[in-house]
């Protein structure tokens, strides 16, 4: 039964319904009432059920209790700047869409301003 639950609150969480899932992924809404019901789901619709909510297919089997495997990281080097690396990782996958979202855009802002930065420090270069 833990596979049709964690597939039925990843429905409710994401607004929509079983039935209407199994529709978008090819599969019949048959289906979804034998997984109610307890069957075990094939592996191919447990992939496509996983690649459709972003949650790895050992959540959905039971098999892990966080719906994202952790990234492993491992620093080269044990500094600073790998130990913000995987912080910013982990504080990312805990973050709703929306505030997702944000942090790519102001990634993408910081490295603009960089981009630019690096540039005009180049063309005074080339003036001086």
């Amino acid at each position: 039964m833990l596979f049709w639950e964690r597939f039925y609150d990843l429905c409710i969480k994401n607004n929509t319904k079983p039935n209407t899932v199994c529709n978008l992924l090819g599969l019949s809404t048959a289906t979804a009432t034998h997984w109610k019901n307890g069957t075990v789901p094939k592996a191919d619709a447990v992939l496509a059920i996983s690649d459709h909510f972003g949650v790895s297919t050992d959540y959905l089997l039971g098999r892990a209790e966080k719906q994202q495997e952790e990234q492993q990281i491992t620093p080269t080097e044990n500094d600073e700047g790998d130990r913000n690396k995987q912080r910013l990782l982990r504080n990312y996958d805990d973050m709703n869409e929306s505030a997702q979202e944000h942090i790519a855009n102001y990634s993408d802002f910081m490295v603009s301003n960089e981009t630019n930065l690096k540039s005009d420090i180049q063309n005074n270069k080339m003036k001086a």
